[in-house]
């Protein structure tokens, strides 16, 4: 199986740009996301913001990233969580905290979506 981190089964169009970032959860762990936002974003203008997780353990764990990569070309700043073995709600909320730090990013607009490893393993 290809791991999650390898795995860009799309190209990624050219108006959009992924970082990869790292931040602190409450816990004190790191936790690596890759930020997906337009090239040409106006950083003037707040923005909505999206954390996704979901764990590696779903098959098609790639189908995520692809979800990022539409929101971002629909003008939402994504923020999706890299999933390991520890990713949880911690992480979840440590992502939408972190995008809150962004200047471009509405901080009353933030939210997230994705599955927690022990639903997905239930």
């Amino acid at each position: 199986m290809t791991r999650f981190d390898d795995a860009y089964p799309f190209d990624l169009d050219n108006q959009i740009e992924r970082t990869t970032v790292r931040f602190p959860d409450r816990l004190g762990r790191d936790v690596t996301a890759e930020l997906y936002r337009p090239k040409a974003i106006d950083e003037s203008v707040p923005h909505r913001g999206l954390v996704v997780g979901a764990p590696d353990a779903i098959p098609g764990a790639p189908a995520p990233r692809r979800d990022a990569h539409r929101l971002a070309r629909r003008g939402v700043v994504a923020l999706l969580i890299v999933p390991d073995a520890s990713l949880d709600a911690t992480a979840l909320n440590a992502g939408a905290r972190y995008l809150r730090t962004l200047p471009y990013v509405d901080g009353g607009r933030v939210g997230t979506v994705g599955m927690l490893t022990p639903v997905a393993m239930a």
